[in-house]
């Protein structure tokens, strides 16, 4: 009961902080794919049949239903991740509980997590949500609850229909915990990785088959299972950083983290495996399992920061790396004075980035429209008056194509405009992606759309150079750009945005 009480108090102090940032900036494209992906949901479209997306299909009806019942607004998004975000640092602490340590020691833990972790914008994100639901599938296996090894599954297939790497993940670890009642059983642990792991897989593609059809099966294969794995590495992968490397649009400070958590993070993994094999770690032992399953959890979540390796790419893998952190930690027996300077330690920086973040936030401008209201944004009169530009020379029955400006298709494009707007994309490809829309059969797909729907505005974004090394080699087709060219000319341009309407003959 006194740890359940601690849990109640950590996750409104955890989802107060979050809070707290919640009504500063705006994220145009991480924050957009889910907003716009869910109005499109509330018009009668599904995923991957009615419009392409690198995630399968649940937070998007997630999406949907905030929309439906709160109506136009970020704010309600907002206080959703914040629950979101407040749920996993409280996850975090009962599993610190679980695994022996104090409520000071799980406290600290908390703590470090909130502060480290909360560095991130707070906006709704399909991989926190997916992480959610699977942090909890393996708290619930861990416990005595009745019914605990269904209700662990079905978070996890849930969790599939969010982020199916996540869910992976969580199964490879779901597989290690049921193997390891006795010491290590192979067989019994390539049994349930080989089951569980390939239901996993296969529960999102069955039901969207269901109800969407071989077309929308053939294509969620594709974009979020075969795109990700084989291509993605390729055209958005950034090399792992080293101290104080130059990378365009990341800050120093930023790169710093990310250094410090990816090299943490691999020598407590490769030290945690020698122990392991060299059996310094006994398995029979509760406390050990539970490390085991966090363990081999994290060397899961460290492939997305292996790929996109920012801090904001590793924060997944920090929940689980922090708990084993201070439970390794108070497991050496160290003094508590010196895992509260750890503690001090590991907040400093990130605690000053977000202090930094609130200062800035004071000069922000509030939005006035409607999708807005309650956020303050760097340039949100003219954010605004763009969105207003937009209503003026459109009906809500129009469609429009939001894309990158000339020669940059292979960069992405800001798709919360589509939501701010109210006006739904014009084409199946919406989202704008390296390695996707660079190509001139997708190109060729968007023109087709742009005509059959009649698209009456098209927006092109002037976007600053973010491109890794892999980037510059690769070949951007300019069908896009003809088409465009040929068809439309701008009538306006608004801080960096070019509006363009059709050419009248």
């Amino acid at each position: 009961m006194k740890n359940h009480r601690h849990s109640i108090i950590v996750f409104i102090l955890t989802c107060g902080y979050a809070l707290s940032s919640a009504w500063f900036g705006v994220n145009l494209y991480d924050e957009g794919i889910i907003v716009t992906g869910g109005m499109r949901v509330l018009h009668g479209e599904m995923p991957h049949r009615d419009f392409a997306s690198l995630y399968p299909y649940a937070s998007y009806y997630i999406s949907a239903t905030i929309q439906f019942i709160f109506g136009t607004g970020l704010l309600s998004f907002r206080l959703f991740a914040a629950l979101i975000f407040a749920g996993i640092c409280t996850l975090s602490y009962l599993f610190s509980i679980r695994m022996g340590l104090s409520t000071f020691y799980g406290t600290l833990s908390s703590l470090t997590i909130c502060i480290t972790c909360g560095v991130a914008p707070v906006s709704l994100r399909a991989v926190f949500i997916a992480l959610f639901c699977t942090l909890l599938s393996l708290y619930l296996l861990t416990g005595n609850q009745r019914h605990k090894t269904l209700i662990s599954l079905l978070l996890l297939f849930f969790a599939s229909t969010i982020r199916w790497d996540i869910a992976l993940y969580g199964s490879i670890a779901w597989s290690v915990y049921n193997a390891t009642d006795y010491g290590f059983q192979w067989r019994k642990f390539l049994l349930y990785i080989f089951t569980i792991s390939f239901a996993v897989l296969l529960f999102p593609l069955f039901t969207l088959w269901a109800f969407g059809g071989e077309t929308a099966l053939i294509q969620a294969i594709e974009q979020t299972i075969i795109f990700p794995v084989v291509e993605f590495p390729s055209v958005r992968g950034l090399s792992l950083p080293l101290f104080f490397p130059r990378w365009d649009g990341e800050s120093r400070a930023d790169v710093l983290l990310a250094s410090f958590a990816l090299w943490g993070m691999i020598i407590f993994m490769i030290v945690t495996l020698m122990q392991l094999f060299t059996k310094k770690i006994r398995l029979d032992l509760p406390n050990n399992r539970l490390m085991l399953i966090l363990v081999v959890f994290m060397i899961g979540l460290m492939n997305q920061a292996r790929v996109r390796s920012d801090f904001e790419h590793c924060i997944p893998a920090l929940f689980p790396f922090i708990i084993l952190l201070f439970y390794s930690a108070a497991h050496q027996q160290i003094h508590k004075k010196y895992i509260v300077v750890m503690t001090v330690f590991l907040i400093a920086l990130p605690g000053a980035l977000k202090g930094k973040q609130w200062i800035q936030s004071y000069s922000y401008e509030p939005f006035t429209a409607t999708w807005g209201r309650g956020i303050y944004s760097e340039n949100a009169a003219h954010y605004d008056s763009l969105v207003t530009s937009i209503h003026n020379m459109t009906s809500p029955e129009d469609h429009i194509l939001i894309c990158p400006e000339q020669g940059q298709t292979n960069q992405s494009s800001d798709l919360l405009l589509y939501y701010a707007a109210g006006r739904l994309p014009v084409s199946y490809f919406y989202e704008f992606h390296p390695g996707i829309t660079d190509r001139g059969d997708i190109q060729q797909h968007i023109i087709n759309d742009c005509i059959r729907n009649k698209c009456r505005l098209i927006v092109r974004q002037q976007l600053k150079s973010n491109q890794s090394a892999k980037e510059d080699n690769a070949r951007i087709s300019d069908k896009l750009d003809i088409f465009i060219a040929k068809h439309y000319c701008t009538v306006r341009t608004i801080d960096g945005y070019n509006v363009m309407m059709p050419i009248t003959r």
